[in-house]
């Protein structure tokens, strides 16, 4: 098994044993703590496709490594253009927080003008949408 994937299995694990841990705390602040991280635990598990059976969660982590790899690769190509440190740490602000909205929020944060141009007065390259699924449907589909 790939070591991100083990670290991923022993990050649950050990998200499920601090859950268990307040839980049995038996207050209200250990029942909040417990929910918390068991929420934790599901998103991970969606994230890296945990649920899966080994082959397909092998699968499932290769390629999101391919997916974050390759999505850095294209913000350090941004960030290297840039040629002050606050316009760098500006647009990696920017790139994180576009990478956490949901793909059709991410359509429509990337055709406004973005924040960063206005507050700097510059033009940068736009961020790339890596995975982008068509809005329009094949004529066969119609």
């Amino acid at each position: 098994m790939p070591q991100t994937a083990l670290g991923v299995v022993g990050r649950r694990r050990e998200l499920r044993e601090a859950a268990d841990a307040a839980r049995r705390r038996g207050d209200a602040g250990g029942l909040r703590a417990a929910k918390l991280l068991e929420k934790f635990d599901r998103a991970l598990a969606r994230k890296w496709g945990a649920d899966l059976d080994r082959d397909g969660f092998e699968r499932r982590v290769a390629r999101q490594l391919h997916r974050d790899v390759t999505l850095a690769r294209a913000w350090k190509e941004v960030l290297d253009q840039c040629e002050s440190p606050e316009l760098k740490a500006a647009k990696l602000i920017e790139f994180e927080r576009a990478s956490r909205l949901p793909p059709a929020a991410a359509r429509i944060y990337q055709g406004r003008t973005r924040v960063i141009q206005r507050r700097f007065k510059v033009s940068v390259p736009r961020a790339r949408v890596l995975e982008k699924s068509s809005m329009l449907r094949d004529r066969s589909e119609r």
